[in-house]
């Protein structure tokens, strides 16, 4: 347990012992197993077990796309995305209207071909709910559109915006800032070229 916490530059192995233990997911943003409670594929890779009620489906492929809706790779294991090194949030796999790391993820059978590119099953209601929550920016004065954000994230860092008052500029408790209104793609039009529009 000590070199184990030592590993991560942890400050105590309390955290870990609880991930052992399935009291709680993660420890210092790891997931931590016994050996006993590891899978070994036949190539020497090393999963960890216990962590869906239905093991049967821990290995079915899974698959990636932006949010936009692009095919981005398939993955071999519902738990690891291996060429970025991290764990796909299971929320992230049961919840069709999330996304984790940037990415939407489906299982194999939420998948379908078109035309030999793989879409997600409900692509269309996705999207629409991914644009739902991205952010767009309009001029104040003469409420242009100007460009559009992601996510949260996406829109504080390219705005500079730090501070909880973001929460205002979108809800519309502020009219403006930086001479820019902020608006939730929900509170905003489309033509039927999909360009977005002001909305009072």
């Amino acid at each position: 347990m000590y070199l184990a916490c030592k590993s991560v530059n942890g400050s105590s192995g309390g955290g870990i012992l609880n991930a052992l233990n399935n009291k709680q997911s993660y420890a210092y943003g790891y997931i931590w197993r016994y050996e006993k409670d590891v899978y070994i594929d036949d190539k020497d890779n090393i999963y960890p077990t216990n962590l869906y009620i239905n093991k049967s489906e821990m290995f079915i492929p899974i698959y990636c796309f932006d949010t936009d809706g692009k095919f981005i790779k398939k993955l071999s294991s519902t738990l690891i995305d291996k060429d970025n090194n991290i764990y796909i949030a299971q929320k992230a796999i049961d919840d069709h209207y999330i996304t984790y790391k940037g990415c939407f993820y489906r299982k194999a059978y939420d998948v379908i071909s078109i035309n030999g590119i793989p879409h997600m099953k409900d692509e269309d209601k996705t999207l629409a709910n991914a644009r739902s929550r991205r952010i767009y920016v309009f001029d104040k004065n003469n409420k242009t559109y100007i460009k559009e954000y992601k996510d949260i994230n996406d829109f504080k860092t390219g705005e500079n915006i730090t501070t909880s008052t973001y929460k205002n500029y979108l809800a519309g408790y502020k009219c403006s800032h930086n001479s820019k209104y902020y608006r939730y793609g929900k509170d905003v039009g489309f033509t039927k070229n999909g360009e977005a529009y002001f909305i009072a």
